[in-house]
C-alpha cells in the first residue's frame, strides 16, 4: 500500500508523520493496537495538525498515545460521542446539533481534540464577537464546547480539560409583559385562531416555565387534584413541582381530555411557536423591541412573584434555579425593602434629637463668616 507523502512505516502498526515548511521540521510517530487503516486514518490528522501549527508559529500538541483504539480522537470524534451519549433524548438536542455543526466547522472535522487549547478558544470568541454574536450566545456555544471536552477526558480521549473562558454578561433591563400586554397578545392569538399558542402563553405566563418544559409536557405530568404540575426534563437537570393557578388549571384540563397518559398537551414545536409569537409582536407593534421575546413570559411570572412580595428562595426553587444569583437580577424590582429602613433612619434621628434638645439647630446653623483682620470680636465693645 502507497503511503502519503510525509508518511512513512517504520514497524508493525507505526508509522512516522514528518512535516517540513520553510526550513522547520516537526515529526512524530504513531503506533497503537487498532487495525493499520485506522492507525493511518490518526497519522493523517496528526500531520494535518503539525502542519497547521507550522503555518501559525504553534508548537505541536504532544499526545500521550495518538494510535486508533488508544486515546487519540479528533473532535469529530467527540462531538459524535457527545451528541449519542449525552444529549441524546434531551430537550437541548436539537439545539447542541446545531452548535456542533458550527463547532465542527470552525475547528475542523480532523482537528485532534487535544489541539483544542486555551488559545484556540480566545481566538473562537473574537470570531465569534466579530459576527455580532451577544455575551450570551457566546456563553451558549462554550457551554456546548466545554461539555464536549469534558466528556473526552472523562474517557481519557483528552488529557487536560483548557479552561473555558466565559464572557461577562452586563446586567440590562429585564423585559416583562403588563397586563395589558398580556391581554393584547392572547387576545390577538385567538382572534387568528391559534388558541394553542394562546393556551401555551398563558401557562406560561403563570407557572414561568421554559418554552423547551411546557412542549415537553405529558398529560401524566399533570396532577389536577393536587393543583400542581411536575417537571421531570429541563435545562437544569432539577426535577420540581410548580402549583397551578385557576387559570392554568381550566387550560390544562381542557387539552387533557382524552390523551392517552404519555401524550404531550402542547402539540407543536419550538419553531412554530416562536414563528406565531413574531407575527403577533409586530402585528401589535413591537417588532423592534427585540427584547420581547418567548422567555418574557418567564420573566414576567418571576417578576409579579418579586412585587408580591414571595421570598426570593422559593422564586428560585419555582423556577427551577441551580445557582441563587441567577433569580437574585429580579430581586431590584422590589425595592419594598429597601423601604423598611427608612423608619430606622428616621427613628436614629428623632432620639438624637430628643436626648440633645436643640442640637438639630445647632447641627443645621449656616457658618458665619470670619471676622476680618483687627476687627473686634462678637460680644466686645467697639474702642472709642
Amino acid at each position: 500500500m502507497e503511503l502519503p507523502r510525509g508518511i512513512r512505516a517504520v514497524g508493525d502498526n507505526k508509522l512516522f508523520v514528518d512535516v517540513t515548511y520553510r526550513g522547520q521540521r516537526r515529526t512524530t510517530t504513531l503506533s497503537g493496537p487498532g487495525d493499520y487503516p485506522d492507525i493511518l486514518s490518526a497519522a493523517l490528522a496528526k500531520q494535518i495538525e503539525l502542519r497547521s501549527a507550522l503555518l501559525h508559529g504553534d508548537e505541536p500538541v504532544r499526545t500521550k498515545n495518538s494510535a486508533a483504539g488508544g486515546t487519540y480522537w479528533t473532535v469529530q470524534d467527540a462531538v459524535d460521542y457527545t451528541l449519542t451519549h449525552v444529549w441524546a433524548a434531551t430537550p437541548s438536542e436539537h439545539e447542541c446539533q446545531l452548535e456542533c455543526v458550527r463547532i465542527l466547522k470552525y475547528f475542523g472535522a480532523h482537528r485532534p481534540i487535544e489541539a483544542v487549547r486555551r488559545e484556540t478558544l480566545d481566538a473562537w470568541v473574537a470570531s465569534l464577537r466579530n459576527r455580532g454574536n451577544k455575551n450570551a450566545t457566546i456563553n451558549r456555544k462554550l457551554s456546548v464546547l466545554s461539555r464536549i471536552l469534558h466528556t473526552a477526558a472523562e474517557l481519557d480521549r483528552l488529557e487536560t480539560v483548557p479552561k473555558i473562558p466565559r464572557v461577562r454578561r452586563p446586567q440590562g433591563r429585564i423585559r416583562f409583559l403588563s397586563d395589558e400586554e398580556e391581554s393584547l397578545l392572547i387576545a390577538t392569538l385567538r382572534g387568528w385562531g391559534k388558541s394553542d399558542v394562546a393556551d401555551a402563553v398563558a401557562v406560561l405566563v403563570d407557572t414561568g416555565l421554559r418554552a423547551g418544559e411546557l412542549i415537553a409536557l405529558q398529560a401524566r405530568d399533570i396532577d389536577l387534584p393536587a393543583q400542581q404540575i411536575s417537571i421531570w426534563i429541563n435545562k437544569t437537570n432539577l426535577p420540581r413541582t410548580v402549583p397551578l393557578v385557576e387559570r392554568t388549571r381550566a387550560i390544562l384540563g381542557q387539552r387533557m381530555a382524552d390523551l392517552e397518559p404519555t401524550d404531550r398537551l402542547f402539540r407543536f414545536k419550538y419553531w412554530y411557536f416562536r414563528a406565531e409569537w413574531d407575527k403577533a409582536r409586530r402585528h401589535l407593534g413591537l417588532g423592534d423591541d427585540k427584547q420581547f421575546v418567548i422567555h418574557a413570559l418567564r420573566h414576567t411570572c418571576a417578576t409579579r412573584m418579586v412585587k408580591s412580595g414571595v421570598p426570593i428562595q422559593i422564586i428560585q426553587k419555582w423556577l427551577g434555579h441551580r445557582n441563587l444569583q441567577i433569580t437574585l437580577q429580579y430581586s431590584h424590582l422590589s425595592p419594598a425593602d429597601l423601604h423598611l429602613a427608612l423608619p430606622l433612619l428616621e427613628g436614629r434621628r428623632s432620639n438624637a434629637a430628643a436626648e440633645h434638645p436643640g442640637s438639630a439647630s445647632r447641627e443645621h446653623k449656616e457658618p458665619q463668616p470670619p471676622d476680618p483682620p483687627g476687627f473686634p470680636k462678637t460680644g466686645a465693645a467697639f474702642p472709642a
